[in-house]
């Protein structure tokens, strides 16, 4: 089996410092996102964020051996905002999020660079006591593949 010298996990906690340093602009902390897997309870009458990552397939992009693997997904953050607020707060949520994580802006760790090919908002959704508004922030990078 391969192993990359930059994973999906690396890719996710690049992302997710990006969102740390914007959640300051809107009015958030660390504490207003339901990070995956750890324990979550939204104030009802409060806005939060839920990021998450989802991969596409690796993609061979060299030849030879060691090879370098073309890896891209889609990082979601989902905006939700209580139900009966309007859409103005949200919308500004949404406008945040889209300059901060704009097309062609490249993420940087160490010598890995994952570059945002596009992003763009969904259609609002409304839940039982939230409405949502899905950001899609579409990625590449190119990954080594460490040698045996």
């Amino acid at each position: 089996m391969a192993v990359y010298l930059f994973s999906q996990d690396d890719i996710q906690r690049v992302f997710d410092c990006a969102l740390l340093d914007v959640l300051p602009d809107m009015g958030l902390t660390s504490h207003d996102v339901a990070w995956p897997n750890v324990n979550f309870d939204p104030s009802p009458d409060r806005g939060y964020l839920r990021p998450f990552i989802l991969p596409g397939t690796p993609q061979q992009a060299t030849l030879g051996y060691p090879c370098f693997i073309r890896m891209s997904g889609i990082y979601q953050i989902s905006i939700y905002r209580p139900k009966g607020e309007g859409l103005a707060a949200a919308r500004e949520w949404k406008n945040i999020l889209l300059s901060a994580f704009f097309t062609g802006r490249v993420l940087v760790d160490g010598d890995q660079q994952v570059i945002i090919d596009n992003a763009y908002s969904g259609s609002v959704q409304q839940e039982e006591d939230r409405m949502v508004i899905p950001i899609s922030v579409s990625y590449y990078c190119y990954a080594p593949q460490q040698p045996d």
